[in-house]
């Protein structure tokens, strides 16, 4: 059985433009790769050029990407798994010159985040893309047979969907380090800085506590570059929080692990209410437990069904600051006297192994495909 995986081409002059994307799609390929027969087939952005901008903001407008160029590279597919472009009229022929070529052929679309209309309407320009976009996703339902959500809708639509979860590849992520139990403590973030990461809700808990007195030692380390991080450094100079927040800019390799070494506590997303998303499958949570870290989170996970999950600490999904009353407490129930601090390293990552490699998140996936 031989499929397709089509996606967006993340590479662009030899650099990778999304490193975090690109690599979830490799390894979704891979895990695909397991059982079944599939090719990469890359989809190409049309030049950036005035006439394209103008006519990709057009209701039938398509200069977008060469979806023309898709067609001839699929011969007789078992499937086509699709991750989710922006939706227009070159798409649209597509599927419909593919739904008549292959009538058989099952067509899977990711979609990665869901809801998205929040997240697509940053400004006034916005409009038109995504009033085409409600054009053309009503049109999808003729031809789509399942859209893999990580959310738990069971359509989308129209459409069934396959639920499923992020995955990391755990082996990729070194183990921290142990250290002693210290009264400090160390919060680490790494991202690409976005509105949606809502990290001034951390940096003003920082601020709260010490104006009430605080007295324990919280350093919150910031990894990474992205369109917020320089509001984030305004907002500390403003409070005077520089002892407590450190910006290490981008780190890979052995520095960034010297960074999450020091780490007790690893940090999600907060700010998911401000594009919609009330249900969060966040890869970076999984990377900071691969790691053998306790994580906080700004909303609820699809990862934690459990409430008794020791190792996760959800605050609202609003924009409230975050209490570090209850951070420090929950870090003292973590590494609490009747476990050593290596334990729950080794506990965290064991977690880790068993509930979020890919070949277990993706399992609804290779089970839909292997019923054809």
């Amino acid at each position: 059985m031989t499929g397709y995986y089509i996606h967006e081409n993340y590479i662009e002059d030899g650099v990778i433009t999304v490193p975090g994307v690109h690599k979830k799609v490799g390894e979704q390929i891979k895990i695909m790769g397991l059982d079944f027969s599939v090719q990469e087939v890359l989809l190409n952005p049309k030049p950036n050029t005035t006439m394209n901008k103008l006519l990709r903001r057009l209701p039938w407008g398509s200069n977008t990407y060469y979806w023309d160029e898709i067609i001839d590279q699929i011969v007789d597919p078992a499937y086509i798994y699709i991750r989710k472009p922006l939706l227009d009229n070159g798409l649209h022929k597509f599927l419909k010159q593919f739904r008549k070529k292959y009538p058989k052929t099952k067509i899977l679309l990711e979609i990665p985040t869901y809801p998205y209309d929040k997240e697509m309407i940053t400004g006034v320009k916005d409009y038109p893309l995504y009033w085409k976009e409600l054009i053309y996703r009503n049109k999808l339902q003729q031809f789509v047979d399942r859209v893999v959500t990580y959310s738990d809708d069971k359509t989308i639509f129209g459409i069934p969907t396959i639920c499923i979860q992020n995955g990391v590849n755990v082996t990729e992520h070194p183990i921290r380090e142990t250290k002693a139990n210290t009264d400090e403590i160390h919060l680490i973030a790494v991202a690409s800085f976005q509105k949606y990461h809502g990290y001034e809700r951390v940096i003003n808990g920082l601020a709260e506590y010490y104006r009430h007195n605080g007295t324990r030692k919280i350093v919150l380390d910031m990894v990474g570059g992205g369109d917020e991080l320089a509001e984030y450094r305004k907002l500390t100079e403003l409070l005077n929080l520089q002892e407590h927040v450190v910006f290490w800019g981008p780190k890979h390799g052995e520095k960034l692990k010297q960074v999450f070494d020091q780490a007790d506590i690893g940090l999600g997303s907060f700010g998911f209410y401000k594009i919609g998303l009330t249900v969060a499958s966040s890869l970076k949570l999984r990377e900071y437990l691969a790691r053998g870290l306790p994580v906080i989170g700004g909303s609820r996970q699809d990862l934690f069904t459990e409430e008794t999950f020791p190792y996760y600490l959800e605050f609202p999904n609003d924009a409230s600051n975050l209490d570090m009353e209850r951070i420090i407490a929950f870090y003292n129930q973590v590494y609490r006297n009747d476990e050593t601090y290596e334990e729950v390293v080794q506990r965290i990552r064991k977690y880790a192994e068993e509930n979020v490699t890919w070949k277990k998140t993706f399992a609804p996936v290779m089970e839909y495909l292997g019923n054809q």
